[in-house]
């Protein structure tokens, strides 16, 4: 069994704050996880890659704008990442930025495949999760790519153009959009997103060049490699799945959970029991978990707090929640308000 990957803290704080910076509420997106602002803060542990993804996804949702992540890349606080941006924005060349940037890229998030490559005339920044429990990252893809070709405008300039762009996902309704964002050819359905430039960029020198700045950076991600938690435990990673299949109202069964953890229906039930815990607890513990926080956070209706968590109707809502919290739902929402 894949473990599941995982993104530092301060990865998702910025993300976060660029999701307020753009008029958004981060408590009711993270409401719908099953999560509070001040619970994350509080973590000091790695957040599992799926929450981080779905983030994004419930951001997109709530704005209406299938293009969000290319609009929120565009504005990320990638210095405040600390070594990883400095690493790059003091190196000598853009090449040597992108190469030291997709090394250490498991600094920042695990399961993830970020590489540069070099064919011929053309240059190629790759971005890829290979988690499959990360069921939701369409908007995580677009996320990327955009800040990846900020990155890379930030050190040639706006006015050079790039060669064309790849994306994982379907992007064939809104294609016009991406074209004119990149100002590039945009194809989607592809194996890998990635960005396709010429070369020669590579050798265009970096302005805020610094070799003893960069090399402290360099010196501390080396250190720190193994401070980013690789893998996270399977109850965790579970509920994190869990998370993000009710935030979009998917299936989560645990037939699905076992295809997308890459294992039989047996083998993962045998492993959740030698964790001393079933499915059917789990779910019902996230299920409660958002129902407290959306009631809370957010003015969303209890019917449609209970379809999104897959109950069946909402009376079967109200009576689980009831007998798990002690009071009906709207009791729960007027108490912790005026609270």
């Amino acid at each position: 069994m894949q473990g599941s990957g995982t993104i530092a803290p301060r990865a998702t704080t910025l993300l976060l704050d660029a999701l307020a910076n753009k008029g958004q509420e981060p408590e009711s997106i993270l409401a719908r996880l099953g999560l509070t602002r001040s619970s994350l803060a509080e973590s000091s542990e790695s957040t599992p890659l799926a929450i981080f993804t779905t983030i994004l996804e419930a951001a997109a949702r709530e704005k209406g704008d299938i293009t969000f992540g290319l609009k929120l890349g565009r504005s990320y606080n990638l210095p405040a990442l600390g070594s990883i941006a400095t690493v790059f924005f003091t190196a000598p060349t853009l090449g040597w930025a992108f190469s030291k940037f997709t090394s250490y890229f498991s600094s920042l998030q695990s399961n993830t495949e970020a590489r540069l490559d070099v064919s011929g005339e053309l240059a190629r920044l790759s971005y890829s999760i290979s988690d499959p429990t990360v069921r939701l990252r369409h908007q995580d893809a677009d996320f990327t790519v955009a800040l990846e070709h900020k990155m890379l405008t930030d050190i040639i300039g706006p006015r050079r153009t790039i060669s064309h762009v790849d994306l994982e996902h379907d992007c064939s309704r809104d294609v016009d959009a991406y074209r004119s964002y990149f100002g590039c050819a945009v194809q989607s359905g592809r194996s890998r997103n990635a960005i396709y430039f010429p070369a020669t960029y590579l050798e265009h020198s970096v302005p805020g060049a610094d070799p003893v700045a960069n090399a402290r950076a360099e010196e501390e991600l080396q250190e720190n490699r193994s401070a980013l938690q690789q893998e996270v435990d399977l109850v965790t990673a579970l509920q994190a799945w869990m998370s993000a299949a009710l935030a979009r109202a998917f299936d989560a069964d645990v037939e699905h959970a076992a295809a997308d953890f890459g294992v039989s229906l047996r083998t993962f039930q045998r492993r959740l029991a030698e964790c001393g815990v079933n499915f059917l607890d789990i779910r019902n513990k996230v299920r409660i978990q958002i129902a407290k926080c959306m009631l809370v956070a957010t003015d969303i209706p209890l019917t449609t707090i209970a379809l999104q968590l897959g109950y069946s109707e909402p009376s079967a809502f109200s009576r689980n929640f009831r007998s798990q919290v002690g009071e009906t739902p709207a009791d729960y929402r007027t108490r912790e308000r005026h609270l």
